[in-house]
C-alpha cells in the first residue's frame, strides 16, 4: 500500500446485495423521470456519441438493467455517469458511495461543506488567539 494512502476496511456484507440494490435503483430512476425509456436510451446513446463511443443501448437494455430477474445484465460502470445524467437521478451513484461509508454531494452542498469547515477553522483560531491573548496578560 502505498504511503499516504488509507486501507479502507469493510465490514463483510455490506455490499453482499448491491446488484439487488443497483438493479432497485435503475428501476427507480426510470419510474421517476419523466422521460420514456426511448427519450433516456436516445440521451445516454448521444453522450456515448459524443464521446466516440459506438455502444448503443435500447430501452430493452435499460428494462434488463432493472429487472431484479435478470442477473446477467447489469449496467457497466462506465455507463453510469451518463445513466444518472439522462434521469436526472444520483441514487446509482450513491450506492457504491454508502458501502464503503461516503456520500454523494451536489455543488450545493460540496459549499456548504467548505463553509463548514472555514468555520471550525475560524473557531479554532479564535480559541487559539485567546489563550496567547490570556498568556500575553498573564505575563504583565
Amino acid at each position: 500500500m502505498s504511503e499516504g494512502r488509507s486501507q479502507m476496511n469493510l465490514p463483510l456484507g455490506r455490499g453482499v446485495d448491491l446488484q439487488r440494490r443497483t438493479k432497485a435503483a435503475v428501476a427507480r430512476a426510470l419510474k421517476n423521470c419523466p422521460l420514456s425509456r426511448e427519450q433516456i436510451a436516445d440521451r445516454i446513446n448521444e453522450a456515448l456519441e459524443n464521446e466516440g463511443s459506438p455502444y448503443r443501448l435500447t430501452p430493452a437494455t435499460l428494462d434488463r438493467w432493472a429487472a431484479p430477474s435478470d442477473s446477467s445484465h447489469n449496467i457497466p460502470a462506465w455507463l453510469v455517469a451518463a445513466f444518472c445524467q439522462a434521469t436526472g437521478s444520483r441514487d446509482l451513484l450513491a450506492l457504491p458511495a454508502e458501502v464503503l461509508g461516503l456520500a454523494v454531494v451536489g455543488e450545493r452542498e460540496k459549499h456548504l461543506i467548505t463553509l463548514g469547515e472555514a468555520q471550525l477553522q475560524s473557531a479554532n483560531l479564535a480559541r487559539q488567539r485567546k489563550r496567547a491573548m490570556e498568556a500575553l496578560e498573564a505575563l504583565r
